[in-house]
């Protein structure tokens, strides 16, 4: 009879109310099947209720039962052997403060099908990760808060297991089966064939323990690569309190020997202890739980802005004010509609009156490509139906570019906003809404209007990323990347654009036309030379990197990237581009919704995700391997490889954004040596 769950976990739970959530959803996310949770508490409503939604549905993740005797431990395992065993094929027993760490983009099912179909059980070593100097118990995720580990391996394991091999009585002697969660050999009345995580043999591990485990493990390339495969992150301590709440708990049963770490705590060695649990940074699964945080911005319902609304925060003004205005000056009341707020709220109120109006002035004439009206979402929507949209380049003598007057209630963020966009570009500085009727008012959520030309040089104390492009002689190129980006950048805090041009050509016209600053060569010296230039002069944290030969199709890529590069130390860069335009790169992890994925190490042997397509990256990351040239210009196109190795090695990976992209390549046939 085929088993109901593959993978199966027993725990037993004491005082771990706080973390369960965050413990389940981790194991459900590396692809395990089913949890047994024992809860050993004294009274277990407060567990049971935060488990619930766990227990519930027709597939439920999680079996709760319920153990009164504090710290019989053996007995809760015993029951589920006696019980449940054969409800699964595999089965581990995991402590709450315990996380399975696997290769990155691994299910728990993917890594060990990779083993011989005769292993019965695998071994994965504990590292015990510090306090990470919280003295009481933090808010917020284990995993995230606490990053600082050992750097040792430690002797004892953890292990995944075939249910067909736990057999014998030994299981449920009190004394002799005690440990069998540990490892199996010589706690089962049958052979069982034991490896670690790298496929070595572990059926003398335990020998002559803890001496010899420690030496085993501990050999450097043995450490290594035992570190890289798989490993059970042990948050033991997840604050300094919780070496006295390890006594506090109780000692009865399993828990009589933890009041050693009370004493540990009281003693003169404590601090000296703290330091050598905290020597390492790891933050291999902070990093994991934080891009899967992220996924969060994938359910954004509201319409994405497209292009850089030119009208943001410019002079307002309109016909009249009234009771219901929230500023006593025309001005200061039109303001509202071009703040960026796109809540629903109305922004603005004129008084009752015959075609009520509002404008912005652009400040200088400007190519309009499309214009944004966002209507109220609340009980007065229905009042904007009607209306006529209108342009002027002097104020006076206006030029009407639309003109609705079908009685429907023009849409809002909730719904579908109007959207003007004509077949050719307006061309004005100031642009007007009319309502149209007789004893009427106009009040609206926002306005946005989009010019293809103009993005800010400078955006103050507050901007934090600089745009790069780097150019060679392919300017009818350059400009269908530059018109495509700064149609599609929806991020304010861009510094400016900066187009080095490595070659003897001026592509200054194209570059004024898109509010890029231009930096000429005047001669050909190489991209990672131009790079190194161009980044030079970078003022800002992260810079947003590209290349001449691309075209983007879609907005809001720097503020995703920006989430992705502030959750993830580890992640050198982000892509762009669509999961099946990666030039064959494959990825190591696609998360469930498809909204990231990972990179893969070692693509053809010399790409580990490091690129020079476009994307986002820290300027800092720049700083601790470059200036690029002066170690690798003479390489040539071997220099982007190299670059991705040397990151590769410092412990950097890369991020890529949802599944369809944000760019394509659009010089294919136009390639430029490096």
């Amino acid at each position: 009879m085929t088993p109901q769950y593959r993978f199966s976990i027993v725990a037993c739970a004491r005082w771990e109310t706080r973390y369960i959530t965050e413990w389940l959803t981790y194991y459900r996310m590396i692809g395990f099947d089913h949890v047994f949770l024992y809860c050993n508490d004294d009274d277990p409503t407060e567990l049971y209720r935060e488990v619930l939604p766990f227990t519930l549905g027709p597939q439920p993740f999680v079996t709760f039962r319920y153990h009164p005797h504090q710290g019989q431990q053996v007995q809760m395992y015993g029951h589920f052997l006696k019980t449940s065993l054969d409800k699964t094929e595999w089965v581990s027993f995991f402590d709450i403060d315990e996380f399975l760490r696997l290769p990155l983009g691994q299910t728990i099912a993917q890594f060990m099908d990779q083993f011989d179909p005769s292993v019965d059980c695998v071994l994965f070593n504990w590292i015990f990760f510090g306090p990470n100097g919280h003295k009481t118990p933090p808010n917020g995720s284990v995993l995230e808060n606490f990053t600082r580990r050992d750097a040792a391996l430690h002797p004892l394991t953890k292990y995944v297991a075939r249910a067909s091999a736990f057999t014998g009585d030994r299981l449920f002697d009190l004394f002799d089966g005690h440990g069998f969660w540990h490892a199996l050999v010589g706690k089962v009345a049958t052979s069982v064939k034991e490896v670690n995580v790298l496929g070595e043999d572990m059926q003398t591990y335990y020998q002559n323990f803890p001496e010899q485990a420690t030496t085993f493990i501990n050999h450097t390339d043995r450490h290594d690569r035992l570190l890289a495969t798989a490993m059970v992150h042990h948050y033991a301590f997840r604050s300094e309190q919780a070496f006295w709440e390890r006594s506090a708990r109780g000692l009865l049963g399993a828990f009589g020997g933890q009041s050693m770490w009370q004493r540990l705590a009281e003693g003169d060695q404590f601090e000296n202890y703290l330091a050598s649990i905290s020597r390492v940074s790891d933050i291999s699964l902070a990093s994991f739980w934080k891009n899967i945080e992220l996924t969060a911005w994938g359910t954004n319902i509201v319409p994405q802005t497209t292009g850089w609304p030119f009208s943001r925060g410019k002079p307002a003004t309109q016909s009249s004010v009234c009771e219901w205005s929230f500023a006593p000056a025309v001005e200061r009341d039109a303001s509202g509609a071009v703040n960026g707020k796109i809540d629903g709220f109305r922004k603005f109120h004129t008084g009752f009156e015959t075609n009520p109006w509002w404008q912005v002035d652009l400040e200088n004439t400007a190519t309009i490509r499309r214009i944004k009206i966002f209507n109220t979402t609340d009980e007065t929507a229905s009042r904007f139906k009607d209306f006529s949209l209108a342009v002027s380049i002097d104020g006076d003598i206006w030029a009407e570019i639309s003109r609705k007057d079908d009685g429907i209630t023009v849409g809002n963020l909730n719904t579908t906003p109007y959207i003007w966009e004509g077949q050719t570009p307006a061309w004005g500085r100031y642009v007007r809404i009319t309502a149209l009727g007789e004893n009427i008012c106009l009040h609206l959520d926002q306005v946005e209007v989009y010019a293809d030309n103009v993005v800010p040089a400078e955006q103050g104390p507050g901007a934090d990323t600089t745009i790069v492009i780097t150019s060679c002689n392919r300017h009818d190129l350059l400009e269908k990347t530059l018109k495509s980006l700064v149609h599609y950048n929806t991020y304010e805090g861009v510094r400016e654009i900066l187009v080095v041009e490595d070659g003897d050509a001026d592509p200054a016209d194209i570059c004024a036309r898109y509010g890029a600053r231009l930096i000429c060569l005047g001669e050909r010296k190489g991209q990672l030379y131009a790079i190194d230039i161009a980044y030079s002069h970078v003022k800002t944290p992260y810079i947003f990197h590209c290349e001449d030969d691309w075209e983007f199709y879609k907005p809001g890529f720097i503020e995703k990237s920006l989430i992705v590069l502030k959750g993830d130390e580890a992640c050198v860069c982000v892509w762009l581009r669509a999961w099946d335009d990666t030039n064959g790169h494959p990825l190591s992890f696609k998360s469930p919704d498809k909204n990231f994925g990972v990179l893969s190490f070692d693509y053809s042997g010399t790409w580990h995700g490091f690129s020079w397509n476009p994307g986002l990256r820290r300027k800092s990351d720049y700083e601790r391997v470059g200036p690029f040239s002066h170690i690798l210009n003479h390489h040539g196109d071997l220099g982007e490889p190299m670059v991705s190795t040397l990151y590769r090695d410092l412990g950097y990976h890369a991020v890529i954004l949802d599944e369809t992209g944000y760019v394509r390549h659009t010089g294919w046939e136009r390639h430029v040596s490096a």
